[in-house]
């Protein structure tokens, strides 16, 4: 089901970019952006939501204010808010858990090119014939200093994609103030509390990609990078923000500006 559904076709379309380019890393990196571009519509809500919910933070501050001693009343108050906006806290899922099953027929893709002794071997999974190797031929997987079937030795591209991952995770952090973020630390409140793990997540997820970019094939880990690098900039255009980079960015200018 998988195979028919994902792995299949993202083998027919990686084929494809190999025939343009003859090379794996090129291939991949042109596969994630047009991957990315095809999940526009299913990540246009979320950002939509985003936001959404920073055009009424000054309603939803009164409204902690005024019902800061009721909590459960603070919460029905909040989803009132939501559903007339139209702010569905939920709608971010679904682009998720479709990366999810992106990266999973990805890996598949990458051992099927990266293992087959001829690219010959891989020509009944395509669809049409312009794209069915010749006999004899071997796939090219060297990028650079990377051989795209193994992972990193250098850790080189492992840490660029930790890095990019924590520079994207910052921005889906919502716009606070120094203030905002002191008194969000000693706040018992739910969202605070869910601010907080948000926060420790934008640490511990960087982390993990470093971890376990260190022994995936390369290509898998340069789609990682150039999907989180893709995120950046998309949320960027269509947000017009940095989001929770901003504190940041701000706080290098100051610095530098000295």
């Amino acid at each position: 089901m998988l195979d028919t559904l994902l792995v299949h076709p993202i083998l027919n379309i990686l084929a494809l970019f190999y025939k343009l380019t003859s090379n794996l890393g090129w291939s991949i990196i042109i596969l994630t952006i047009f991957i990315k571009l095809i999940l526009i519509p299913f990540v246009i809500p979320t950002y939509k939501n985003m936001k959404k919910q920073k055009d009424i933070k000054p309603q939803l501050d009164k409204l902690k204010e005024k019902y800061k001693t009721d909590k459960q009343k603070f919460a029905e108050e909040q989803m009132k808010l939501f559903k007339e906006h139209g702010i569905n806290p939920t709608s971010g899922c679904l682009s998720q858990v479709v990366m999810i099953f992106v990266l999973i027929g990805l890996y598949q893709v990458v051992q099927n090119f990266s293992t087959a002794q001829l690219l010959s071997d891989l020509n009944s999974n395509f669809y049409f014939d312009f794209l069915k190797f010749s006999e004899g031929l071997k796939t090219n997987t060297m990028f650079w200093f990377l051989d795209m079937s193994k992972p990193d030795a250098t850790y080189i591209l492992p840490l660029i994609t930790g890095i990019a991952t924590l520079i994207s995770s910052a921005m889906m952090l919502p716009e606070l103030t120094e203030a905002e973020k002191a008194a969000k630390k000693g706040s018992s409140d739910m969202e605070d509390m869910a601010y907080s793990m948000q926060q420790q997540m934008t640490i511990i997820a960087p982390v993990m990609t470093f971890m376990v970019a260190l022994s995936l094939p390369s290509a898998l880990t340069l789609y990682i990078f150039v999907s989180s690098l893709f995120g950046v900039f998309q949320q960027y255009f269509m947000l017009g923000s940095w989001g929770g980079l901003i504190p940041y960015i701000n706080l290098a200018k100051k610095k530098l500006n000295r």
